[in-house]
């Protein structure tokens, strides 16, 4: 086994110091459109900022933790806009977070941001090909769709989350017909889901609409498959023959790596957005860091582990915040710059 250590051999280099050193020897010699003049200045300025909240976000409690996260981002996140060659020199020092909170007073799950059509998340957006939303999306929304999260559900959720997707020719069930299949649900959606109708209804509501047509298929531990020993379903639809071709170019194009998957996003926000890991974290951060800044107090409680069924998601999600935020940043810089 080769461990990586540091130059002065004094302590392994993790995946997360490597990230972060990497990003910090960007510095020296900015990527894309920030390798002079005022575009050199923000990006290295932004970038140490961000590097310093992140790192003091990662030695503080989780209850002013995600304040410090989320800026930590929307610093990294303007150090990106400094050297994305796609962002022409009058956008990239966009000013405002471009979300806005409703719903502050009632639950975690329930709060929700709207769209501003301006400002950094606009930009983000617009950066990486996602779909601004048209409507107030929540944050249980948020998390469900969050493909990182896919192993961490909220419990009680009921909210779709973000699948794998594929679609193939399958002769052994009809030769007249493809079938796509939607991967990685949770297996409480396969409890509601109990006929073949059923699980054809919900591909087209949450994941749809789709320009060719979908139908039940019969066999139900085809249409509804439950792996042993793990909390996951696959739901399987058909598609017909003819409209195969049309199903895979429509699949393609709706999805998007994330981790070591690729991801389908539900219908959110009234759009089908393409996935993209930076931009709904952007999202998700923002709606915590509104949650402990306005609402400390049932902030407090939605930690509190004695009382809170989602305390310990929450936990486990903002312990490794600082190092995700860093990973997010260093990804978007290379795709940006590539």
């Amino acid at each position: 086994m080769v461990i990586l250590v540091s130059a002065s051999g004094s302590r392994p280099l993790n995946a997360e110091l490597r990230e972060s050193l990497q990003l910090r020897a960007m510095r020296a010699s900015p990527p894309g459109r920030a390798s002079k003049g005022e575009r050199r200045k923000v990006f290295c300025t932004a970038l140490e900022q961000s590097e310093q909240l992140l790192n003091a976000a990662a030695q503080t409690p989780a209850d002013v933790r995600p304040m410090l996260v989320f800026y930590g981002l929307a610093q990294g996140v303007r150090a990106l806009f400094a050297c994305a060659p796609g962002i022409p020199d009058r956008d990239f020092r966009t000013k405002g977070h471009g979300l806005r909170e409703r719903n502050l007073r009632g639950s975690l799950r329930s709060i929700s941001v709207e769209t501003t059509g301006r400002g950094m998340f606009a930009v983000l957006c617009q950066l990486f090909d996602f779909t601004e939303f048209e409507a107030p999306v929540t944050f249980e929304q948020l998390w469900a769709a969050n493909p990182h999260l896919f192993q961490r559900r909220l419990a009680g959720s009921e909210q779709p989350p973000s699948v794998t997707a594929g679609c193939m020719l399958d002769h052994t069930i009809d030769s007249e017909m493809a079938v796509m299949t939607l991967g990685s649900l949770g297996s409480e959606v396969g409890d509601r889901l109990l006929t073949r109708s059923d699980v054809a209804d919900y591909v087209r509501s949450t994941y749809g609409p789709y320009p060719f047509d979908v139908f039940p298929l019969e066999e139900r531990s085809k249409f509804l498959f439950k792996y042993p020993r793990e909390p996951w379903v696959d739901l399987s639809v058909s598609v017909s023959r003819d409209q195969h071709e049309m199903a895979v170019a429509y699949l393609d194009a709706r999805q998007a790596r994330v981790g070591y998957n690729t991801w389908i996003l539900p219908r959110i926000g009234g759009v089908l957005p393409k996935p993209n890991a930076l931009v709904l974290w952007w999202a998700l951060f923002f709606s915590l860091s509104i949650r402990a800044r306005y609402e400390p107090e049932g902030w407090t409680k939605d930690l509190d582990l004695d009382s809170s069924p989602v305390a310990v998601q929450l936990q486990d999600v903002l312990d490794d915040a600082p190092s995700r935020c860093h990973a997010l940043l260093l990804e978007a810089i290379k795709e940006v710059c590539s």
